[in-house]
């Protein structure tokens, strides 16, 4: 076991008293919350406390149990107003990907509708994407976003544009070449039959 020195050890606990009875008044996370656990742990198992820092360290574990860091989420992965507005310019209903965890009905009703409709009510979502993102605070984009999940979408955000990408080259150079020969030939059996009428 270790010794003590009451001076930082009176300190850190008054310090630490403080964070904890007025969390919204610091800036602190889960990592320094753990950190706090870790150092509370530590002083309990040492050697030679005080009556009043015994009390100020059971205060502390105390305390632990009533807290939940407020910055855990939201510092992590912020969004931007800004990049969701240029998503939405570019990428449509795409665009939702980026504030999944508060528009996934938004997003997968709108993919349905696209698949049922052809494409054609990916129109239509464009312009709803852009409208949204636009009349949005700046706080809807700051609060409620988790690193893990961003990373996750915006692998499906490429995978989904480079396969859209792909869809529209097969269309172009294969669909719209075969109708092209399919109307020659169209044609020139109708010539043909023209000729043998004659």
């Amino acid at each position: 076991m270790e010794t003590i020195n009451h001076t930082e050890t009176k300190q850190w606990i008054e310090k630490t008293i403080d964070v904890l009875e007025a969390p919204e008044e610091f800036d602190f996370n889960t990592e320094q919350l753990k950190e706090m656990k870790r150092q509370a742990n530590k002083l309990e198992r040492t050697e030679g406390l005080t009556k009043t820092e015994k009390e100020g360290i059971k205060q502390i574990k105390e305390l632990f149990l009533t807290v939940e860091p407020s910055k855990e989420v939201d510092d992590k992965n912020p969004r931007r107003k800004t990049t969701a507005i240029v998503l939405a310019i570019f990428f449509g209903l795409w665009s939702w990907l980026y504030t999944y965890e508060k528009n996934k009905k938004k997003f997968w009703i709108n993919l349905v509708l696209f698949v049922v409709t052809f494409g054609y009510w990916g129109i239509v979502a464009w312009v709803w994407a852009i409208i949204d993102f636009a009349v949005k605070p700046e706080e809807y984009f700051t609060k409620g976003y988790s690193t893990k999940i961003n990373n996750f979408l915006i692998v499906i955000v490429v995978a989904g544009v480079f396969a859209l990408a792909i869809l529209i080259l097969l269309i172009v150079f294969l669909v719209v070449p075969g109708l092209q020969r399919n109307e020659r030939q169209h044609q020139n059996t109708n010539n043909n039959s023209l000729q043998l009428n004659q």
